[in-house]
């Protein structure tokens, strides 16, 4: 087993994260605890996501501990946009227009993921800290799992500054990461939502934007 930390971003990550800890508990766990060398974080703009729990077959009832979610809540963010809106240029004038507080998430709007993920910028690099440093064994890299959907604001719109952030505490450091990313399509949802319903133009457009942008990045210099 490699010392492993799975990041959930979004209600979709979430979700997965926990499943992942439950199969893992019933495999590996021991009276209901994991070995060390695994580790989770939730991070989500909805506080709501961090009550969801699932079921083991061992374990009972698995949800996340406090030390394992990240919440990405913003205080009056039509007011820190505002603010900072010569820093934000990457926020389209229209998109300005669907920025509220994130109570119930990113509104399946990325840039509302991004800009969360912005202003609790230091807040999810202090959560990072601690598995990173706990997984840490000498010449032993860390495999980073990061499971989102495509789809929607917070994981669509956070993914991608994640692994940069991940590339930078792995360099400060000094801990090698391997970084694996786990991202979900629209396709995912078809048994839920009828493909005439309004929110999937906004899916299939945050899907579309996610992947082009990952295929840029990807083409650049590998120290870019």
């Amino acid at each position: 087993m490699r010392p492993s930390l799975f990041i959930g971003l979004g209600g979709i990550g979430v979700s997965a994260i926990l499943k992942t800890k439950a199969l893992l508990l019933d495999t590996y766990g021991q009276n209901g605890a994991l070995p060390p060398c695994f580790s989770f974080l939730g991070i989500d703009t909805n506080q709501q996501t961090f009550s969801r729990s699932v079921m083991s077959k061992t374990a009972g009832e698995v949800s996340l501990s406090v030390f394992e979610q990240a919440a990405a809540h913003v205080h009056d963010a039509r007011a820190y946009y505002r603010h900072h809106r010569d820093d934000m240029t990457w926020i389209p004038e229209q998109n300005g227009n669907y920025i509220a507080n994130f109570d119930y998430g990113a509104c399946s709007v990325r840039t509302n993921g991004r800009l969360a993920f912005i202003y609790n910028l230091r807040n999810i690099e202090s959560y990072l800290h601690h598995p990173l440093h706990n997984l840490a064994r000498p010449g032993c890299s860390i495999d980073v799992h990061i499971a989102f959907s495509l789809c929607g604001g917070t994981g669509s719109g956070m993914f991608l500054d994640l692994a940069y952030l991940l590339r930078e505490l792995s360099s400060q450091f000094n801990i090698p990461i391997f970084l694996n990313g786990y991202g979900v399509m629209p396709g995912v949802f078809e048994h839920q939502v009828s493909s005439a319903h309004p929110a999937w133009d906004r899916w299939r457009a945050n899907t579309y934007a996610a992947l082009h942008e990952l295929d840029y990045l990807m083409s650049l210099p590998a120290d870019a």
